[in-house]
C-alpha cells in the first residue's frame, strides 16, 4: 500500500457515544471531514458579516450527528427539523460535538469578529 493509499485508510476522525435521556435514545458525535468543516466556516464567514448563519448550531450538530451504523442522522435539507428540537438538548449537542472536532470558544470568536 502506498502513503496515500494509507492515509485514506485511516481511521482519523473520532466517534463519540452519547446518550441523550430526553430523546431516549443514544446518539454518535463525530469529528467532520476538512470539507464539512470548511463550508461550515465559509458559511459562517460568508453570512457572518449580513447578520449570522440562521441555525449555525443545528448545522454544525447535523454534519456530527451519527446513527449507529455511522450515517448522518440529519442531512443539509433537515436542518430545520433538527433545529426545531429543544435548545437545551441541541446546545447541549453542539458543545459535545464542538469538542469532538477541536473547535475551540476562541475560534468562534474569532469567526464572529471576521
Amino acid at each position: 500500500m502506498d502513503l496515500r493509499q494509507t492515509i485514506l485508510a485511516a481511521t482519523d476522525r473520532q466517534r463519540v457515544k452519547v446518550h441523550v435521556p430526553e430523546w431516549g435514545v443514544d446518539v454518535w458525535l463525530q469529528s467532520m471531514s476538512v470539507g464539512d468543516r470548511d463550508a461550515w466556516e465559509n458559511e459562517w464567514l460568508a453570512k457572518g458579516q449580513q447578520g449570522g448563519v440562521k441555525n449555525w448550531r443545528s448545522k454544525f450538530l447535523a454534519k456530527c450527528l451519527l446513527d449507529e451504523a455511522g450515517n448522518r442522522v440529519f442531512n443539509d435539507s433537515q436542518i430545520e427539523e433538527l433545529a426545531s428540537r429543544s435548545g437545551d438538548v441541541v446546545c447541549r449537542l453542539f458543545e459535545q460535538a464542538r469538542k469532538v472536532n477541536a473547535l475551540t470558544a476562541e475560534e468562534i470568536d474569532d469567526m464572529a469578529k471576521n
